[in-house]
């Protein structure tokens, strides 16, 4: 493989400018937001603690195709129902344990299933912080490649809703007429 030469490279880099005006990037504004999640990754902080790091791109508006970024720390057990929750509002059931993202098929998996769902999401700014919420999933939602909620699983939720409308029968000895 051969080298670069860098004072070649150097020369041209002092004779260029910058093509048009150098934008200086707008905040993205607190709001609601219909976004796309572009990655997930599992990562740790400079403290050592893990975390779920995500990238969402803006999908319409003033600021499509620009980035929020979101974390779920993953530290205690508020963390982890916060994490859950996110999780299943994505249409992504939650794992059974975080002790499988040891084998990285399955963390591959997990992120490939997260990949291009739509959502929609609010940005709070507090003391010059994002913090981005979900609140709902507008489309997508894999598990693993497959459906999130299958055909059967719809099903029997249907027929709990149906049997829990059903008049309950009552003992006749207790009507008093």
């Amino acid at each position: 493989m051969s080298e670069i030469n860098w004072s070649q490279l150097d020369e041209l880099y002092k004779k260029s400018t910058i093509p048009g005006k150098a934008a200086v990037a707008k905040k993205i504004p607190a709001g609601k937001y219909l976004v796309k999640i572009y990655s997930v990754d599992f990562r740790v902080s400079e403290k050592g603690n893990p975390y779920m790091f995500w990238v969402l791109e803006i999908m319409e508006g003033e600021f499509a195709g620009r980035n929020l970024l979101k974390q779920n720390m993953l530290v205690n057990e508020k963390n982890m129902g916060f994490f859950k929750k996110d999780i299943a509002i994505c249409g992504v059931e939650p794992p059974n344990s975080l002790a499988e993202f040891a084998d990285e098929e399955a963390t591959d998996n997990f992120k490939r299933s997260m990949h291009d769902i739509e959502l929609r999401v609010t940005l709070k700014i507090k003391d010059g912080h994002d913090n981005v919420y979900i609140d709902h999933l507008l489309s997508g939602g894999l598990n693993g490649g497959k459906p999130s909620r299958t055909a059967s699983t719809d099903e029997a939720v249907k027929a709990k809703i149906i049997d829990a409308l059903k008049p309950k029968p009552f003992d006749d000895d207790d009507i008093p007429f």
